[in-house]
């Protein structure tokens, strides 16, 4: 919820910081930075000292990022407030992994997990519609407060709770003495596995890129560009954007199956990359798009979005099992990465259109500062088009990793 309401509250913040649009999305890409960059160290720290205590400490950082955040009328500080609260947020799935590994069987974990992603997604969609009518009733300031409190809250619960040592009793401990030199080993030998791995870089790097417009699109100017670009009011912009995480919500469980029934990852993964932009494009070619046709179109959006999900069940595929939680770490960490740096592209492609006028709260398109239609059709055309791109490098490298097995193969069988 906290990752995607930027794009509901894009309006109300731009007006209150009296920000520009690359400012605007240094905002939203901090996030995606501070969550980034955490991947690989929280996944290190919740293996050496367990979810009890790390994962009220990830969610105080959180709840401490987004109360600088709410709290402030300095952009300096709010840039801090939303880096941390990625940071802190960085703990959340891998967390959640980790604790039901901890807690169930093989064959409930796999499910669990699957029912985790669908949960998560859930807060993505409050983040929209429900955001949005809070803002239309209460304002801007009052509504972060309150979300804040809710955090404040929710982490009181979590830190009486969790290092409890009664919850010990739940997890599986290992001896951390005796694996502390193996985890090193294996720490070393997990990177040179990746990073020795030129097609499976290519492979997460186009997947990426595929990505991109879910954080461009979804999480960053998706409800102002609706708003102002189609002409519809915040309500309806925000309800439309939160049915790409209905898409994904569905996409994550039914696509998944799917794949796996029918060996499929690859064809799923590549198709969900192309029809997201031409998706995209398509909302750009025709401006007044009724609404019984943008709404399918978003939750196609998020079906063929939850690519990302299905991706990391293809690189179990291409790397020995005990370096899939080092793989899926880098790899997440990557698609965050580029995600960000999109974000901050699309902001200096919309600012080549400096904004034709600052619109009063009060009118359908929103507060804020409003960009003309060729502002939009720049920054997301051109956002698209790479994303197009990244499909066939995803191709390509699909097709080197195939030539690199077949070729281990072949000398297996020849040495024999």
């Amino acid at each position: 919820m906290l990752r995607t309401s930027l794009g509901v509250l894009a309006p109300s913040l731009m007006d209150h910081f009296s920000l520009s649009g690359p400012e605007f999305s240094l905002l939203g890409s901090l996030f995606y930075y501070g969550y980034a960059g955490m991947q690989i160290p929280a996944g290190i720290l919740l293996d050496h000292f367990g979810p009890q205590r790390i994962l009220p400490l990830f969610l105080c950082v959180c709840v401490l990022g987004f109360c600088l955040f709410s709290f402030t009328s300095s952009y300096e500080v709010a840039l801090l407030g939303r880096f941390l609260t990625g940071l802190g947020g960085s703990g959340a799935f891998i967390g959640t992994v980790k604790a039901t590994h901890d807690l169930f069987a093989e064959k409930k974990f796999k499910n669990l997990i699957g029912l985790s992603v669908s949960v998560g997604l859930l807060g993505a969609i409050y983040g929209g519609l429900p955001i949005g009518v809070l803002l239309d009733h209460f304002g801007l300031v009052p509504v972060l407060e309150g979300i804040s409190y809710v955090g404040l809250g929710s982490c009181l619960f979590l830190v009486l709770l969790f290092p409890n040592p009664k919850m010990g009793k739940y997890f599986i401990h290992s001896s951390l003495e005796a694996e502390k030199n193996e985890c090193s080993t294996s720490l070393l030998d997990g990177f040179q596995s990746i990073f020795s791995n030129g097609p499976l870089l290519g492979l997460i790097a186009s997947t990426g890129g595929m990505s991109i417009l879910l954080y461009v699109f979804a999480d960053q100017w998706g409800p102002l560009y609706l708003i102002q670009y189609h002409g519809i009011s915040m309500d309806v912009a925000s309800s439309a954007v939160s049915f790409i995480y209905a898409g994904m919500m569905i996409g994550a469980t039914g696509l998944s199956l799917i794949a796996t029934r029918f060996h499929a990852h690859k064809l799923i993964v590549g198709l969900g990359g192309f029809i997201i932009p031409v998706i995209v494009l398509a909302t750009l070619v025709c401006p007044s798009l009724p609404l019984w046709a943008l709404v399918p179109m978003m939750l196609l959006f998020g079906l063929c979005a939850s690519l990302q999900i299905i991706f990391f069940s293809m690189v179990i595929d291409f790397l020995p099992k005990k370096f899939i939680g080092m793989a899926i770490g880098f790899s997440n960490m990557t698609i965050m990465m580029l995600g960000s740096a999109a974000i901050n592209l699309s902001g200096i492609f919309i600012d080549f259109f400096k904004p034709e006028t600052l619109l009063p709260a009060s009118t359908s398109l929103g507060d804020g500062l409003y960009y003309p239609p060729a502002a939009y059709q720049l920054m997301l055309g051109v956002i698209s088009i790479i994303s197009l791109l990244c499909v066939l490098g995803f191709i390509m490298s699909v097709h080197s990793l195939k030539k690199r097995n077949l070729s281990k193969t072949l000398s297996r069988r020849n040495a024999i």
